[in-house]
């Protein structure tokens, strides 16, 4: 995957060089676009005794786009988006007490300003119609972050809820890299294009997360865990991204 981004970010550069020696850049097709995400997160490295099922997070992304031309089917689409970002999922504690078992169930949201460089391939299907191919590096500044929290208690038939809620803003990486491929589907309106395109997001760095439960809850429910539950696992930040755009 880094190969990947890496030469597609030479390509890029190597494009855009060439089209700026030929005088041949220009801004065009200015557009909004918006849409639905569907976050995921990958852990790097085994999670020994604890197991992990992981769940996809929705959310929202959103921004302002520009078209620079290369060459008659190939153009630059640099992006500037409001990109939500996350995952959630259940990781079964071994506790070491007979009839109890223990799930912390997190949901991790977080927000970005993500900026994807996009090499665009467009093939015309017919009249005022036709498809695309994006590849290219997208980079991320994030903005804040939250997790919701639910540890489960089963014991001899019960369940008990623990819930909480934390800001996990410096758990995240400042700047994150990722390489983004896609395509789409256009049709021009009235002189200016309607499109839906679909993105995949893959996170080349993976982000720190602490899972952290403290042992005096269990406790004051009754419970004897006298150790606080911590469990350090890195995560890549995978998404899909669906979005409908307007070029004008």
């Amino acid at each position: 995957m880094k190969k990947t981004f890496v030469l597609s970010l030479l390509g890029v550069s190597f494009v855009l060089g060439t089209a700026f020696v030929l005088q041949a850049v220009e801004f065009k097709d200015f557009g909004l676009k918006a849409g639905y995400t569907s976050g995921s997160l990958r852990a790097v490295e085994d999670e020994g005794d604890y197991t992990i099922e992981k769940y996809k997070e929705g959310g929202f992304a959103a921004g302002v786009f520009v078209s620079i031309p290369l060459v008659s089917f190939l153009s630059l689409r640099p992006e500037v988006l409001f990109f939500q970002k996350g995952g959630e999922y259940d990781v079964g504690v071994p506790v070491g007490i007979p009839g109890v078992q223990v799930n912390v169930i997190e949901t991790r949201s977080m927000n970005y300003i993500e900026i994807p460089v996009m090499l665009k391939a467009r093939i015309p299907l017919f009249r005022g119609v036709g498809t695309s191919f994006l590849i290219g590096p997208s980079l991320g500044i994030s903005l804040s972050g939250q997790v919701k929290q639910n540890t489960r208690v089963q014991a001899f038939g019960f369940t008990f809820d623990f819930r909480a809620e934390d800001d996990i803003k410096k758990q995240l990486k400042a700047v994150e890299l990722s390489f983004a491929l896609g395509g789409d589907f256009d049709i021009e309106v009235g002189g200016s294009k309607l499109f839906i395109e679909q993105r995949f997001f893959f996170g080349l760095k993976p982000n720190p997360h602490v899972i952290f439960v403290p042992a005096q809850q269990f406790i004051d429910a009754g419970f004897p865990v006298t150790l606080d539950i911590v469990q350090n696992l890195d995560f890549y930040n995978y998404v899909l991204f669906v979005s409908v755009g307007y070029a004008f």
